[in-house]
């Protein structure tokens, strides 16, 4: 997993220089920058690299489009469509040349169905997806919860004696709801769909 930002990006966000930091606070800022770089991989579901001629696999579906999963965008190219039926270690291909991409979905009329159905019917991809740069707004949120995570007191959270007990504060590391605001249009949100009645 690649880290979203460096020392240098956290520097910058406190206005220091990168010299003025001790051993401690590098190594400090270098774990606080992998864990949240981990946490917001994992809350958007993509590591913000950019992948090329990777291939992947769908479920068939009685429908005309097919989404292309969170994970894999944003789509830059799909080099190739194709149905796949894996029969043991040997995979059947059928190319597959009527197909529109558009918005997130492949569409296919009639349906994204092979008429030869096999054991275990997929539509395989071969496509190039991700982002070439970590997006700004993403390294910004970084850079700003590592210096968020650096202010809060590590310790003891709380301490209790028979049935005395004393609260030092929260020192949960986790991102801040301004961060997750920030991280919304890179998530995966429900959408609702529209029923039309006939």
């Amino acid at each position: 997993m690649a880290n979203l930002v460096s020392f240098e990006d956290v520097a910058a966000q406190q206005g220091r220089d990168p010299s003025d930091y001790s051993e401690q606070e590098k190594v400090q800022i270098g774990a606080f920058i992998e864990a949240i770089s981990g946490i917001i991989i994992s809350i958007c579901g993509t590591d913000f690299q950019f992948h090329e001629n990777e291939t992947t696999y769908l479920d068939v579906e009685w429908d005309t489009n097919l989404v292309i999963p969170h994970g894999y965008r944003p789509v830059k190219r799909i080099r190739e469509v194709w149905f796949s039926d894996l029969t043991g270690d040997e995979e059947k291909v059928t190319p597959v040349s009527d197909w529109t991409f558009l918005r997130g979905h492949l569409w296919r009329n009639p349906t994204w169905m092979p008429s030869n159905l096999g054991h275990n019917p997929k539509v395989g991809l071969r496509l190039d997806y991700g982002y070439k740069e970590v997006p700004e707004d993403i390294r910004a949120v970084v850079a700003s919860e590592v210096v968020r995570w650096m202010v809060q007191t590590p310790g003891i959270k709380s301490e209790k004696v028979g049935d005395l007990e004393v609260n030092y504060g929260s020192t949960s590391n986790a991102l801040s709801s301004s961060g997750r605001s920030l991280l919304k249009k890179y998530t995966d949100r429900f959408r609702s769909a529209k029923v039309v009645r006939w």
